[in-house]
C-alpha cells in the first residue's frame, strides 16, 4: 500500500514542475552544487585537521606498542582556544548582564517620568480649578460690596494704545497708557479685557503673556483676574485708594503684554481685523493708536479706520 505523504509530496513536486520547470530545475543544480561545496569544505578541514595531528603526535618507537608524545605548542594552541572562548562566553555573559541592567533602568526612569507627568497633569488640573473657583469667588464678593459694580463711573482724559508688531511670528508687544479720573462718584475699580484672534497662539494664564499694570502717579493700583480663556481674559483693576472726584491729577495707568502670534492673520490673510472701545462718562480729549512693524521686510503695513 502506497505512502499517502509520499503521494503527497510527489503530486507537490510534480506540480510545482509543471508550473515552473525553469524554477525547479534550477534549484535542484543550485542545491546539488551548495551540498558539493559543503562537503568539500568539510573535507578540507578534516584534512587540515588530519595535518596538524600528524605534525602535533610524535611516534618515539613503532611496534606492537607504540609510544608517541604530543608537540608543546598543541597543547598551548588547544588551551588559548579553550581561554578564548572561556573569554568570549565571559564577555558574552557580562555584556547580557549589563542590557538586562540598562534595560531595567531605562524601565525604571520611564516609570519614574510616566509618573512625574501623571503628578504634573493632576496638579495642573488642580490649579485650574483652584484658578476658576478664585476668580468666581472674587466676582461674588465685588458684586455683594458693591451691587452697583456695572454702573459707568470713571472717565478717560487720554488714551495712547502702541502695537510692536514682530516680523516672522507676528507677536505683538501691546502698551496701553490711560489717565483716568472720577467726575461725580468715586471710582474704586473698572475691568479690562484682552481678546486675541484664532490665529493667535492660545496662552493658559497671564502670565505666559507678561501681564503686567502700573500706576505711574504715585497712587497704587492692583487686579484680580476674573475670566480665563486660551484667547480671552479678564481683570478687574482696583485704585489704591479709590480715585475721588476732584482729585487734582488723574491716575496714569500703563498696561503691558505681549501675545504670540497676536497678529498672525496680517501672515494667514494679509490683513488683521480688530475692534476696541472704551466707555467714558466725559468725553475723551485724545485718543491715539499707533503701530510698529520692522523696516525692510518688504511689506508696508497700512492702517484704515473702518468706523
Amino acid at each position: 500500500m502506497a505512502d499517502p505523504k509520499a503521494l503527497i509530496d510527489e503530486d507537490w513536486l510534480k506540480s510545482k514542475f509543471d508550473k515552473h520547470p525553469a524554477i525547479v530545475v534550477g534549484g535542484t543544480i543550485l542545491t546539488v552544487i551548495g551540498a558539493a561545496a559543503v562537503l568539500r569544505n568539510v573535507l578540507q578541514w578534516i584534512g587540515f585537521f588530519a595535518l596538524v595531528m600528524n605534525k602535533a603526535i610524535v611516534v618515539d618507537e613503532p611496534g606492537p606498542r607504540t609510544s608517541f608524545h604530543i608537540q608543546g605548542w598543541l597543547f598551548w594552541s588547544f588551551a588559548g582556544l579553550v581561554s578564548l572562548v572561556l573569554a568570549s562566553c565571559g564577555l558574552l555573559v557580562q555584556r547580557e548582564i549589563r542590557l538586562r541592567q540598562s534595560k531595567s533602568a531605562l524601565i525604571s526612569k520611564q516609570t519614574e517620568l510616566d509618573n512625574a507627568l501623571k503628578n504634573k497633569s493632576e496638579r495642573s488640573t488642580v490649579a485650574f480649578k483652584t484658578l476658576q473657583r478664585t476668580m468666581w469667588v472674587a466676582t461674588k464678593i465685588r458684586d455683594q460690596h458693591l451691587p452697583l459694580a456695572g454702573r459707568l463711573k470713571k472717565s478717560y482724559k487720554s488714551i495712547e494704545l502702541e502695537y510692536r508688531i514682530h516680523p516672522g511670528t507676528f507677536d505683538v508687544e501691546f502698551t496701553n497708557k490711560s489717565q483716568i479720573y472720577a467726575t461725580t462718584e468715586a471710582v474704586h475699580f473698572f475691568t479690562s479685557s484682552v481678546q486675541a484672534t484664532s490665529e493667535a497662539m492660545p496662552m493658559e494664564y497671564l502670565d505666559d503673556i507678561k501681564f503686567k499694570i502700573s500706576e505711574e502717579s504715585g497712587k497704587d493700583v492692583v487686579y484680580q483676574q476674573i475670566e480665563n480663556d486660551f484667547r480671552g481674559k479678564k481683570v478687574v483693576v482696583y485704585f489704591l485708594p479709590r480715585i475721588e472726584p476732584g482729585e487734582e491729577r488723574p491716575r496714569q495707568l500703563r498696561t503691558t503684554y505681549t501675545w504670540p502670534g497676536l497678529f498672525a492673520q496680517l501672515k494667514t490673510l494679509r490683513a488683521e481685523q480688530f475692534s476696541w472701545s472704551a466707555e467714558s462718562v466725559s468725553d475723551i480729549e485724545k485718543v491715539s493708536m499707533t503701530f510698529y512693524y520692522q523696516k525692510g521686510t518688504g511689506d508696508e503695513l497700512v492702517c484704515e479706520a473702518l468706523s
